[in-house]
């Protein structure tokens, strides 16, 4: 509603998706606040950061040039959520460099919230992604069609599905993650992760293991290796069954390439019987199903090819329960 809103008073059509140079008119216009998409590569030390916000008598939202249209305009999205909402306490970079309160992380969410509201009309989406879990096979160019529709990014639009699933489709038991590698190393990094109605594994809870590299987030990246593919965003779906676990997930993946850090973010659905009951390609042989865990060093399967370190943590709690 309140993005609705927002459109409406600045004459925008909820028909057609704002562009990063709309908003940043407004952004300016409105809020007084300057973008500038040069100063950041200035500073090798901001080089990782997406945005910063400078404040004060003429603040300036500091844009990483390395970011495409969409996501640039996600962020002018969100900076303007953060003043239309009037959330006083906020970040002022993003990605996170320090997490100060939950209000912060609060504020946050809900200016994120918006931004993807306003770049995603709610209407048209929910009736598209109808239309997509109605089709009885898995079809990924469908993916690859809404994010073109829609003018979007990867992590906008699996983003905004975290928002609407639960409300339109009952479909509240998921998480969000957002991955990046450097192609240079053999580092994964899990730099955003969402939960609803719980805590669903995979999570981040641990330092310096190895993600288990048969989670699709991570295998895309091995794909997008192939030269063919360098300048293609990659879709991907599996259904993960995770050792130990009665938990399964249908797992939708959308990589995006870059040229020092590609990254990924993914979706994972609970499979239930609701879920069977909104999904029609659910069953669907082209859907692969993997037995993954959450890291190497906690890992029981012996006989993985994928594996990047020893169990050394499943040894050790395994020797004290002797």
């Amino acid at each position: 509603m309140e993005a609705e809103r927002f459109m409406e008073q600045h004459g925008l059509d909820i028909d057609v998706n704002p562009t990063f140079t709309q908003l940043a008119a407004i952004l300016e216009q409105t809020y007084a606040v300057a973008t500038n998409t040069h100063v950041i590569e200035e500073f090798a030390e901001l080089g990782l950061l997406r945005s910063v916000l400078i404040p004060g008598m003429a603040p300036k939202l500091l844009l990483n040039p390395k970011l495409t249209d969409h996501q640039k305009a996600f962020a002018v999205a969100r900076e303007i959520g953060f003043r239309y909402l009037n959330l006083q306490e906020r970040p002022y970079t993003a990605t996170w460099v320090k997490v100060k309160s939950f209000e912060e992380v609060l504020n946050n969410f809900k200016a994120s919230y918006f931004a993807g509201a306003l770049l995603l009309n709610q209407d048209r989406l929910v009736q598209d992604i109808q239309h997509f879990f109605a089709l009885p096979t898995w079809q990924p160019q469908q993916l690859l069609h809404l994010m073109e529709k829609y003018n979007t990014s990867p992590e906008t639009l699996l983003h905004r599905l975290t928002s609407l699933l639960p409300k339109f489709f009952g479909i509240d038991q998921l998480f969000f993650l957002r991955f990046h590698h450097e192609p240079a190393t053999d580092s994964f990094f899990l730099t955003k992760e969402l939960h609803l109605s719980g805590l669903h594994n995979p999570h981040a809870s641990f330092l310096n293991e190895h993600y288990c590299r048969r989670w699709i987030s991570l295998t895309l990246f091995e794909e997008l290796k192939n030269p063919v593919l360098a300048n293609t965003s990659l879709v991907g779906i599996q259904r993960s069954s995770y050792i130990n676990s009665d938990n399964e997930y249908l797992v939708l993946a959308l990589a995006q390439p870059a040229e020092n850090r590609h990254g990924t973010v993914s979706i994972g659905l609970l499979i239930n019987e609701n879920l069977r009951n909104k999904i029609q390609f659910l069953d669907d042989t082209a859907i692969v199903i993997r037995k993954v865990n959450e890291t190497c060093e906690r890992c029981p399967a012996i006989d993985c090819l994928e594996r990047s370190a020893p169990p050394v943590i499943l040894e050790k709690s395994f020797g004290r329960n002797k």
